[in-house]
């Protein structure tokens, strides 16, 4: 998963002494959880991918913007009954769904994730959780190409009336997909990707799909061709962004698409009469906003004649070249210089271990 704007702490983060908790040799690199006064990040090599407030109190609150977001989604009406995740990150969305008893299945790849996740983050009580009530929801190890359905295969969803599909196959009153991991994954956002995400949709449910873009300026086309490819398989699409779509228009961030066959409604509580209980920069305000900040770029190409469809993902190369870049560069400043030496560090280790002992990572897991 990717991360937004970083929530009130930002600036002290580089104050803190940071401490590895552990690390594990994954299928696409070195999963590791770092510690700093603050912070608690699950990283995949050299990416961040998922961060959790240090303390307690704050550890079910989001600590970026863009998590945040996503959590927008039981705001829907009619709130979704049953939810699926592609991807996992740390688990901070699943676990804030599942704490809702919205029963949440998630797919992820790497079963180095899943293990720290459980391990090191607040999603470990939500699987412990489901793994005594199977009905709140499953962590399922697999590639996403082998569990959704193929486009040749035809859907049990779009007529089941329930949540349990004919041959057994799970439906979902919204699916949320995650996976960006450094780079937008714009192989499972062309139009023929995300038909096999709907397939698993029931009636009139949802694709949210979170990916981090730029949503105005001359690198907007990216956003434009991900929404023009939602909009050959969905009748609606909205798009929101993580802030105030007047705050630093041309940088990239978390961009939420919600597309439907019927027009997305939501109910989100309204802001406090007392602006302390949810100042800006808190999940209650974004939670309170999120409606007012749908980019006008957007919201036209939403709507617009012809449609520009992400059908190549190499026509986008310079897009995903820039939001990398900027990205790179914030990712940099969730840590101290101290904390990058240790993941490089234990990159090092692993790499060693692994060649003196002729494995690769997917030997070990």
């Amino acid at each position: 998963m990717m991360l937004g704007i970083l929530f009130v702490e930002a600036v002290l983060a580089t104050q803190a002494e940071p401490v590895l908790r552990q690390s594990v040799w994954g299928k696409d690199g070195v999963v590791s959880v770092v510690e700093t006064q603050f912070h608690r990040l699950l990283l995949l090599d050299g990416t961040v991918i998922g961060v959790e407030h240090a303390d307690d109190e704050s550890r079910d609150q989001p600590a970026f913007a863009g998590m945040a977001l996503m959590q927008t989604v039981v705001y829907l009406q009619p709130q979704p009954r049953t939810a699926l995740c592609l991807g996992l990150g740390a688990g901070s969305v699943p676990a804030f769904l599942r704490s809702l008893h919205i029963p949440t299945d998630v797919v992820e790849w790497d079963p180095g994730v899943i293990a720290m996740a459980q391990e090191h983050f607040l999603f470990g009580a939500s699987a412990e959780f489901s793994r005594g009530d199977l009905r709140m929801g499953r962590t399922i190890q697999a590639d996403i190409d082998g569990f959704l359905p193929s486009n040749s295969t035809p859907s049990t969803c779009a007529a089941a009336a329930t949540a349990a599909a004919p041959r057994g196959r799970v439906c979902y009153d919204i699916v949320l997909a995650d996976l960006y991991d450094g780079s937008n994954p714009l192989s499972w956002l062309t139009p023929t990707a995300l038909r096999r995400m709907k397939a698993v949709l029931r009636p009139r449910g949802t694709l949210a799909v979170n990916v981090v873009a730029h949503y105005a300026g001359p690198h907007a086309r990216l956003a434009h061709g991900i929404i023009g490819a939602l909009r050959e398989n969905y009748g609606h699409v909205r798009a929101f962004v993580d802030r105030d779509p007047a705050i630093d228009p041309l940088l990239p961030t978390n961009l939420l698409l919600v597309a439907s066959d019927a027009p997305a409604a939501f109910e989100p509580p309204p802001l406090p009469d007392d602006p302390e209980d949810a100042p800006p920069g808190t999940a209650p305000h974004l939670h309170a906003s999120f409606l007012d900040w749908e980019p006008p770029m957007l919201t036209q190409a939403a709507s617009a004649e012809p449609v520009r469809v992400l059908l190549d993902p190499s026509e986008f190369a310079v897009e995903q070249a820039e939001v990398r870049t900027v990205m790179e560069g914030i990712q940099r400043e969730l840590m101290p210089a101290a904390g990058w030496e240790l993941v490089e560090l234990e990159r090092a280790r692993h790499r060693e271990s692994a060649k003196a002992a002729g494995r690769t990572q997917r030997d070990e897991l």
